[in-house]
């Protein structure tokens, strides 16, 4: 009884401190948000966002695969005893990617225009920096250190707030001080990795088999994930895109802080449970099959009666929610925040129930509910966008959203059925 407690006190505890990290994650989002859509011009965050665009396609192709194969390889490598001898392997594997991405940068740069050439160092650096806080979330998170994820985060927030800040005080802020400000923040948690896990980096004499050997895991799990990498992307980046062709970059900025605001709740939910759940489920589901569908249901039901109450809100609140995390002088596109939020309510149930599919490692599963909604926006989205502009941006990434949810929904609901007759026959 009294170890049922002490779990249960611990439960409590983990849950308040992956709460609190993804508090000052999302506050650090809405703080720098804010000031950034007040002191920067809308042509100037429509570029930003561009960036921000770039970014997250680097980041899909391939490295958000890999920290997805890495999270659900460190829980067996751990296992099996094997994770000290492998951890060099597993941090040195972006190496080989990175390297990629440098040599095409080398033949691409002399036609890059000059607006793109004058951050060219800047993206990069900012590029490399946020994929390895990534790494190392994603490795902290599997291993459940979640006090030294907060105090980092904590620092990280101060940090970009205060360069952000100093630079608004002084009247200068520019695209450069932000991604500047990101460097700096984020390279807190590369230090405190590096000075926390160096007993960890050694070089051994079978480095190069060891290397080939994690590499060849991660690659063969995350191998389906990259495939679609670019689809998700084109889902929710090609709006941008079309309207800095077909429009302007002030359009970009409306568009682009609409559709993240709109994101907030659901990168909440989805954070939460990726955090938490994700974790605990992957232990359980090894002891007791059938626990993550059993949570599933659970989670389904919560996120349903979750998203009605944030779009009724939305719909009533709309313009004094944008005056609060944006500015005054995006009202005039106050109307698409709570349209999004359908989009985005749809598709992060469906991102809420696939850990399931991820434990089994059956990620191909889940590709045709990746590649549709992309191909949906890169095609169909730009014709929508042509001709209707902002509202058509809007639209297609409502139906996209829309496909990818329902798509996964069923692919989910498919899966736990077959496994459920498995476990039946056993």
């Amino acid at each position: 009884m009294l170890k049922g407690l002490q779990e249960k006190k611990n439960r409590i505890v983990e849950l308040a401190l992956v709460s609190g990290n993804h508090f000052v994650e999302l506050f650090t989002t809405l703080v720098i948000t804010k000031l950034i859509s007040v002191y920067l011009t809308k042509e100037e965050y429509g570029f930003y966002a561009l960036i921000l665009s770039v970014f997250t396609l680097v980041s899909i192709l391939p490295f958000t695969s890999l920290h997805t194969a890495i999270e659900r390889y460190v829980i067996e490598y751990k296992s099996n005893q094997t994770f000290e001898k492998k951890f060099s392997s597993l941090i040195s594997i972006h190496f080989v990617f990175f390297v990629s991405y440098l040599l095409i940068l080398l033949f691409v740069s002399p036609y890059i225009s000059n607006d793109w050439h004058n951050i060219l160092f800047l993206l990069v650096v900012f590029i490399i920096i946020r994929i390895y806080k990534t790494l190392i979330i994603c490795i902290w998170n599997v291993e459940r250190k979640r006090k030294i994820m907060l105090l980092v985060r904590l620092a990280d927030m101060l940090i970009q707030v205060s360069i952000i800040g100093y630079f608004i005080y002084r009247h200068s802020l520019t695209v450069d001080i932000v991604l500047i400000a990101s460097i700096t923040g984020n390279t807190i948690s590369l230090l405190v990795f590096i000075f926390s896990y160096s007993k960890l980096i050694t070089y051994q004499n079978d480095i190069f088999i060891i290397f080939s050997s994690v590499f060849s895991d991660i690659l063969k799990y995350s191998l389906p994930l990259i495939i679609w990498g670019v689809f998700i992307w084109a889902q929710n980046m090609m709006g941008r895109w079309y309207l800095d062709i077909f429009l302007a970059k002030s359009d970009v900025a409306n568009f682009s802080v609409m559709t993240s605001l709109a994101l907030i709740p659901g990168a909440t939910i989805v954070a939460l449970i990726g955090q938490f759940f994700a974790p605990i489920a992957y232990s359980k589901e090894n002891d007791n099959p059938g626990y993550i569908s059993l949570m599933n249901k659970k989670i389904f039901i919560f996120s349903i009666l979750f998203w009605l109450l944030v779009i009724i809100i939305t719909c009533f609140l709309k313009d004094f929610l944008i005056q609060i995390f944006l500015d005054k002088k995006y009202l005039n596109v106050s109307w698409s925040l709570p349209v999004l939020m359908i989009g985005t309510a749809i598709y992060s149930i469906g991102q809420v129930l696939i850990y399931e599919i991820y434990y089994y490692k059956k990620p191909n599963l889940l590709l045709v509910s990746n590649v549709l909604p992309g191909i949906f926006a890169l095609v169909v989205g730009f014709f929508i966008i042509k001709k209707y502009g902002f509202a058509g941006a809007v639209y297609s990434n409502v139906m996209s959203n829309f496909i990818s949810g329902l798509i996964t929904f069923y692919t989910v609901s498919r899966f736990t059925r077959t496994q459920k007759m498995k476990l039946i026959k056993k």
